[in-house]
Formats: structure tokens, C-alpha cells, sequence
């Protein structure tokens, strides 16, 4: 018993090491939150999507208890007033909203890494809306997007493709409202670089509420692991209910 769990504890802390460096929030998947996701920071819109009521500085969202919302967590978010982030857990497809231009989101990665956003103007009809980056340099677009970062043509959602230079590393939403479908951080050392396995001192579970649960809980489980140097990690996994 003692042998089997020294293998997971390792095969978990390999896990959290190498999702440090490429990282992917797909906002078009299945969220955690839902409808009956009631909350003082969460004001349903419709039945498809909430808006996030506090106004963020360099913040991540969080549910009134202090416990982040798992399916935006890390990324900071600064929003000038109320309600300009919106949570898009059942629209199609389904979406990060930023309302407005100037919402500004800061995406954890190192220099050198490459931060990609998939994305699309607020309204269907908008064109000439895009990102600016603070700590990047554009490589890459396509789906209508130029090389200063806006997407001239309706075409769908354009690619944003940033070389990091310097942290921390954000894009703001720029001239209009933008809909963020996923954004992904790969990293150049994520590869030839050995992966070192740190000592974990313990293991924790919850459910999307924030309430602990025990290891073999399904459905969306947030693990938070502790190691022995005082750091610690939290990974968002699905199980299965079948």
C-alpha cells in the first residue's frame, strides 16, 4: 500500500512539473460552473453565461469565500468597473468574455515561451478590434489578424501568437470587447530541459464549490498538492461519473 502510494505521489508531482511550463485554458470544453453556480461574484446573464461583479486589479476571479474559480485559475485579470469580464459556461460556443477594451489579462509563462490566443471580436458584425501585449513581441496571426494585432476581416476567430521577452506577460483587449475561445503557453525548454521531481508533503481534493472530497471523487476535481520546499500546485482533473 505504502509502495503504491510513493508511485502516484511521484507520477502527480512529474504531472504539475511539466504542466508549469505548456499550459492550455480551452474555454470551449465543459466549465465547472453552471447555472445553479450561485454566488455574490457571479450575476447569472441569461442562462448562459455570468458576469463577474467585482472590479479586478491584477486579481484573479474568485468565488465571495476566496477560492478561485478553476476554470480561469492563474491568469489575472484587471477590468476597469463591474461586470466587464463575462463567464460564457454554456454559450456557443462556449467563451471568455472580455466586455469592453482595456481588460487586461496576465498570462503566467517565462521569456522565451510562446503564448497563443484563439480569439474573436465581442460582436459577430465587428471588425478592426484585436490585442496589444505588454512583455511580448507578435510572431505569428492568421484568421484576418495583422501584424499590429487586429483582426480586419469577420472571419471567425483570428490566432494571436506572442514570443514572451519579458514578465509578467499580459494582452489587453484593444479599440473593442474580444472573446477569448482558449489560450495555450508552450515553452522551448519544455522539452530538452530534465524535469526535476520534487518531495510532496501532501495531497489535497475538492470539488468546484471549494469543499474537500476524498481522492476518488468524480467529475471536476481540483487538486492542490503541498511539497516539502513549501510550494504547491493546483491541478484541475475530470473523472469520468462512469
Amino acid at each position: 500500500m505504502k509502495k503504491t502510494l510513493l508511485i502516484t505521489l511521484v507520477a502527480v508531482a512529474t504531472l504539475f512539473s511539466v504542466n508549469a511550463q505548456n499550459r492550455t485554458w480551452d474555454f470551449t470544453g465543459t466549465w465547472s460552473i453552471d447555472a445553479t453556480t450561485v454566488d455574490a461574484n457571479l450575476s447569472l446573464d441569461g442562462t448562459t453565461r455570468f458576469n463577474y461583479v467585482p472590479a479586478t486589479t491584477l486579481a484573479e476571479l474568485v468565488f465571495s469565500s476566496g477560492q478561485a474559480i478553476a476554470d480561469v485559475a492563474n491568469l489575472k485579470f484587471t477590468q476597469g468597473g463591474a461586470s466587464k469580464l463575462r463567464l460564457g459556461f454554456a454559450t456557443d460556443p462556449h467563451q471568455l468574455y472580455l466586455n469592453g477594451k482595456d481588460i487586461t489579462v496576465e498570462i503566467p509563462s517565462s521569456v522565451g515561451d510562446v503564448v497563443t490566443i484563439y480569439a474573436k471580436p465581442g460582436s459577430n458584425d465587428a471588425t478592426d478590434r484585436g490585442f496589444s501585449s505588454i512583455g511580448g513581441t507578435l510572431t505569428r496571426t492568421a484568421g484576418g489578424v495583422n501584424t499590429s494585432g487586429i483582426q480586419t476581416t469577420a472571419a471567425g476567430a483570428g490566432e494571436w501568437e506572442y514570443t514572451v521577452t519579458s514578465v509578467p506577460f499580459s494582452i489587453k483587449s484593444v479599440i473593442g470587447g474580444m472573446n477569448i475561445q482558449k489560450i495555450t503557453v508552450s515553452s522551448t525548454s519544455a522539452v530538452s530541459t530534465p524535469t526535476s521531481v520534487k518531495a510532496i508533503s501532501s495531497v489535497f481534493y475538492f470539488n468546484a464549490l471549494g469543499a474537500q472530497v476524498d481522492a476518488t471523487a468524480k467529475g471536476l476535481v481540483i487538486v492542490k498538492t503541498k511539497y516539502a520546499d513549501g510550494t504547491s500546485a493546483v491541478e484541475k482533473l475530470y473523472r469520468s461519473e462512469k
